[in-house]
């Protein structure tokens, strides 16, 4: 009787043991996640930096072809990919709206031909609202327009995903993307909807991507030419004038240029840049 009872307690006795273990390996296991996420998140705002920073050294070129946005930009070889060497890449992997409005003088005073802005994406993967994003986009617009009268200006919406997240989902991303074309007749500019051509069974055709969500070689091929006539295409104006009132609600103390840091601190409804990455 006695044995039956020390083996009863042993078992509980092991049982408790067994669960503090797993509860400690949760702990260092969930600790070990969120250091990694603070880490990789330190990453990517020196990344964001040094970027930004370089892009400030290169030399300024005349009727540059200026491609600016996120990773889905920063990815593709885009001077070789449209054989064409006034083409210029300045997308940052896990940039978003107010990252790129933080740097969009750098992009503008050389009075670029045409800019192909992709920008969204890390907005909605991180809860920013829409209409942030949109305030965001719009100030953006509005430097290139006033900084550079004569550029070109091409909003590309954003690619579905198969790989649907909490917020970033092809629901959301549709949502934002007809605000995007509405933007884009605003400002008498050009919507490019890359959306449809990649959308298979109401998600991203897995034929051009192998994570859901980034594209692959066959992806960027197509992407060239959805919208390479626009980069054939004879030079055209820019924004020498807003449409219905596209001038609206617009920060002006962001229409100076060169010091995109001073006046996003004056702006304290802009998001930060890099911040909220998701990783």
């Amino acid at each position: 009787m006695f044995g039956q009872k020390s083996q009863k307690r042993l078992i509980w006795v092991s049982a408790g043991l067994n669960l503090l273990l797993i509860m400690v390996l949760i702990g260092a296991f969930n600790a070990y996640n969120t250091q990694a996420a603070l880490s990789s998140e330190k990453y990517f705002e020196r990344y964001y930096e040094r970027r930004a920073a370089h892009f400030k050294t290169l030399p300024n070129v005349g009727e540059e072809i200026v491609f600016a946005g996120d990773e889905w930009i920063e990815n593709a070889a885009w001077r070789e990919l449209l054989d064409n060497p006034k083409v210029i890449n300045r997308g940052i992997n896990k940039d978003n709206t107010a990252g790129l409005l933080a740097r969009v003088a750098e992009i503008s005073e050389s009075e670029p031909e045409k800019v192909f802005l992709m920008i969204g994406s890390q907005d909605l993967a991180t809860g920013i609202k829409e209409e942030d994003i949109l305030k965001n986009y719009r100030q953006i617009i509005t430097e290139i327009a006033v900084q550079s009268p004569k550029t070109g200006i091409f909003i590309h919406s954003l690619l579905p995903v198969s790989k649907n997240e909490n917020l970033r989902n092809n629901e959301n991303i549709l949502k934002l993307n007809k605000k995007l074309e509405a933007l884009a007749a605003e400002f008498n500019t050009t919507y490019l909807d890359i959306y449809t051509p990649f959308e298979k069974d109401k998600k991203l055709n897995e034929e051009f991507s192998n994570d859901g969500l980034h594209l692959n070689g066959k992806g960027y091929q197509k992407w060239k030419n959805a919208i390479e006539p626009h980069i054939q295409e004879p030079k055209r104006k820019g924004i020498l004038f807003f449409k219905d009132g596209a001038d609206k609600n617009i920060d002006s103390t962001r229409l100076s240029p060169r010091k995109p840091k001073e006046f996003l601190k004056k702006d304290k409804n802009t998001i930060s840049p890099t911040k909220n990455i998701e990783l």
